[in-house]
Formats: C-alpha cells, structure tokens, sequence
C-alpha cells in the first residue's frame, strides 16, 4: 500500500516533516507540493498512480475538498485508489498507522479527527478540561 499527500503549496511537506518527527520516515508516504512551479499536479499524480505503483492500493491525500487538486485526484478512484478529502496532521496519523486501511476505517478515522478539533478559550481553560499528555498517543 502506498499513500500520497498533495496539497496546494507546500502543506504536503509540512505534513510529511511533521510526521518523519512524530512517527518516523516512512517509504510509503509519497507528497506532492501542488502550484509551486510550471509542473502538472496531474501528470506527477498519474505517474505514481499509474506507472510507479500501478499494481499496488493507493491513498490518496487531498488538502481541500472540491479544491482544484481534490479534484485531479478524484479522476484516479478505482478498485485500488481511494481519496481522503481534508487532511490534517491527525487524520495523516490515523491513517498512516492502519497500514492498510479500509474504507470503513478511514470513515471512522475522519470521525476521530473531526472531535479532535477544539476551540480552546480562556474560559474553557479555566474550566481545566484539557488532555493531558497521557492523552497524546
């Protein structure tokens, strides 16, 4: 299994250095920094997608849901291509540490990402419902 993070700018690389700190390098993590020059987002998707890993299950990492490389993205779902829409440092985790997973477990795995996120104010400060770092991993 092969996974693919490509976003507008450099967000895909902040992801992977991000994780290579937190997780460790991984040779199945493949990012593709979109519109930072003349090249095609496309051509380099359909090389990993169709030459490179042609016979492997991929997924794909999207920034922006509906966004112009979701979008290119989306051209390659199939039998062995899935695309996850929104990615954050979490949910590349999450994903990351399933090793192969199936579409159910990525649904699961957007749910758990979903109340990670957190508004925190000095109200909700005061009210010390914070996690702890027991609560990290």
């Amino acid at each position: 299994m092969q996974f693919i993070i490509i976003t507008h700018g450099k967000m895909a690389s902040g992801i992977q250095s991000s994780l290579n700190l937190l997780i460790g390098e991984r040779h199945d993590l493949h990012v593709i920094d979109a519109y930072l020059d003349d090249s095609d987002p496309e051509e380099k998707i359909a090389d990993l997608v169709n030459v490179r890993f042609k016979d492997e299950k991929i997924v794909i990492m999207t920034d922006l849901y509906g966004g112009s490389v979701n979008r290119i993205a989306t051209k390659y779902i199939c039998n062995r291509v899935t695309v996850v829409a929104g990615i954050n440092l979490v949910l590349a985790m999450e994903i990351l540490f399933m090793n192969e997973p199936s579409a159910e477990e990525m649904e699961d795995a957007v749910k758990v990402c979903r109340d990670q996120m957190r508004l925190i104010t000095a109200d909700s400060l005061k009210a010390d419902n914070q996690p702890g770092e027991e609560d990290f991993f």
